[in-house]
């Protein structure tokens, strides 16, 4: 293929012979979720609105798991849990009284509320939605990732002054902010959760395909470069674990084949890029960047920052919690109500209560053994639950759009149907 033939494939998406029809389907938009992701934050940066992810895509959300709900499919343990837990949210706003009420049980229902019916998307269409989602975001992806290491790396003035307006209402804590990259979108965690999903979809892709293009090993180290300068440390981690997982997976079900000269040219891009990027880094940057590496470096030190997240807070708990929603990172919006927005644990205790954090506990264990169970059709489904379970010690990863809650609970529904679902679904 000539490399005028590869620009061209490459800005396909732009073609004008594409079918119409597919811009008024409801799970087209589902499908391209990261061009939507995207072209609503070019939006939001030129009009300040940004309605595209914040209405648009919970309504698909909606419509989508009401429309490919309709059939009559037998319930299992997953669904039911689902239902408890959708339910117990539901509750706990019956008997609480607090500010704004109104205000923030609308916003539940198009934040995690709305995220939560993935669930059923996946669990009720045959299709393989997920890698649908993934693969759709290899080019928009790609753009942002490259663009984002430009702006982390030249720091041009307009781009600094650009970030200097963006947190000077948030304080002197904020500006440690500037150490990450986050290319065009408000936060760091956009690029750093979804170049986690993706770089974890391309390990198993690499050892489990009989030929691999060359391209691919590029676009993978892109996306870890990127995922280094964005520097969050549990989706580093999660990707880190899977390329673990995908070795075993290659060991297991291809005997090794392959292993060396599959591996062997990523290795070698890695040590050209990675050492090039690090060496253009500045030296704060790349000072936070070795804080960040030195505080999970030993095995003390990773339990204490574990133990430290777990118990991040000084909260209430109850058995029923104070209501779903009420800190939830649009509460700060509505005074005297606030954020709990880095530990997905505790804010569940508080509130939806211990029932709750029990009854979601539970369905992902249970995701998590069934995954493992039938790790040869499920890898990808599984490395998504091990990263959801991991990142809620730290991160509000089924709550706050920037982290993309919604592949979870998606991956969540896929594996709940497996039963149902013809293995040949999965290959």
């Amino acid at each position: 293929m000539t490399a005028w033939a590869y620009i061209k494939d490459f800005f396909s998406f732009l073609s004008l012979k594409k079918k119409w029809h597919l811009f008024f389907s409801a799970s087209y938009y589902f499908q391209n979720y990261f061009w939507l992701f995207t072209i609503g934050t070019a939006i939001q940066i030129v009009t300040g609105k940004g309605y595209l992810i914040s209405i648009f895509f919970p309504a698909i959300l909606y419509y989508l798991a009401w429309n490919h709900g309709k059939g009559k499919v037998k319930k299992n343990i997953f669904d039911l849990l689902w239902i408890i837990f959708f339910l117990l949210s539901i509750y706990t706003w019956l008997f609480n009284e607090f500010a704004y009420k109104k205000e923030l049980i609308i916003r539940f229902f198009f934040a995690q509320g709305a995220y939560m019916m993935a669930y059923w998307i996946g669990r009720n269409v045959k299709q393989n939605f997920l890698q649908s989602v993934i693969e759709n975001a290899f080019k928009p992806l790609l753009i942002t990732a490259i663009i984002g290491i430009y702006l982390y790396l030249v720091k041009p003035d307009w781009y600094m002054l650009f970030l200097l307006q963006q947190f000077s209402e948030a304080g002197n804590q904020a500006f440690q902010e500037f150490a990450r990259l986050r290319s065009i979108f408000a936060s760091p965690y956009v690029l750093a959760y979804f170049c986690s999903f993706v770089i974890s979809y391309n390990w198993f892709k690499i050892f489990s395909s009989k030929k691999t293009g060359k391209g691919i090993y590029f676009y993978q180290v892109i996306l870890i470069t990127t995922s280094f300068f964005c520097m969050m440390r549990a989706p580093i981690a999660c990707w880190m674990l899977s390329l673990g997982l995908a070795i075993f997976y290659n060991m297991k079900y291809f005997k090794g084949k392959r292993f060396l000269k599959k591996i062997s040219p990523f290795v070698l891009i890695a040590s050209l890029m990675l050492p090039l990027a690090i060496s253009k880094m500045d030296t704060d940057d790349f000072s936070f960047f070795t804080d960040k590496i030195k505080s999970v470096s030993s095995s003390s030190q990773s339990a204490n920052l574990l133990k430290e997240r777990l118990m991040l807070y000084n909260i209430k708990e109850s058995l029923w919690g104070e209501g779903a929603g009420r800190h939830a990172f649009y509460a700060d919006d509505y005074p005297p109500n606030y954020q709990l927005p880095d530990n997905e644990y505790q804010k569940v205790i508080v509130e939806v209560g211990f029932f709750g954090l029990i009854t979601l506990c539970s369905l992902w264990v249970l995701a998590l053994l069934k995954g493992m169970f039938y790790f040869k059709h499920l890898y990808y489904e599984t490395c998504l639950v091990i990263t959801c379970i991991f990142t809620m010690s730290g991160a509000s990863s089924l709550t706050i759009v920037n982290e993309h809650p919604f592949i979870f609970w998606l991956a969540l529904g896929q594996i709940s149907r497996f039963e149902i679902a013809k293995k040949g679904d999965y290959e």
